[in-house]
């Protein structure tokens, strides 16, 4: 008898645990990306994932650090690109530095949210959305890769 008792509490947690992840996405992806290379860390977060099909501008939080190289002399608006469907690259529309300089750069990527014939970027069916951030740091292309649709953690 003790072991049905057990064995019916371990199936009722099962059953309860199952009932409250399916509501929430446990593998959820994280809104940063980052990438080390070369001589330059650089790390991505996607401040605004809800714009992502609305058309909106797409801003992203970097923050770059080194050891070795001024960051200073990176023009982030012309070397940032963003992919959305069909593949197409969209240059950046503005790098707003926030602080830092030197060794420890930070601020803001804005991209816009429709392409060159007024679409949004990223369609339904896209499976990913990327950056692309090109010849900073002795890499000739750094990618950051969300999987869509995007969904927030916990």
């Amino acid at each position: 008898m003790m072991k049905k008792t057990v064995l019916l509490v371990i199936f009722t947690v099962f059953v309860a645990a199952l009932i409250v992840f399916s509501q929430k996405d446990v593998f959820a992806q994280s809104l940063t990306q980052r990438t080390s290379g070369g001589s330059v860390q650089i790390a991505l977060i996607l401040l605004n994932p809800e714009a992502l099909y609305s058309g909106e501008d797409i801003l992203f939080e970097v923050s770059m650090n080194t050891h070795s190289v001024p960051l200073d002399q990176y023009r982030m608006e012309e070397l940032s690109f963003i992919r959305g469907k069909r593949g197409r690259l969209s240059s950046a529309l503005a790098w707003e530095s926030s602080k830092g300089g030197g060794h420890h750069r930070f601020g803001k990527l804005r991209f816009s949210g429709k392409d060159k014939s007024g679409e949004p970027i990223i369609g339904k069916g896209d499976k990913y959305l990327e950056v692309i951030i090109k010849n900073v740091g002795g890499i000739s292309e750094r990618v950051f890769r969300w999987d869509l649709p995007f969904k927030v953690g916990l």
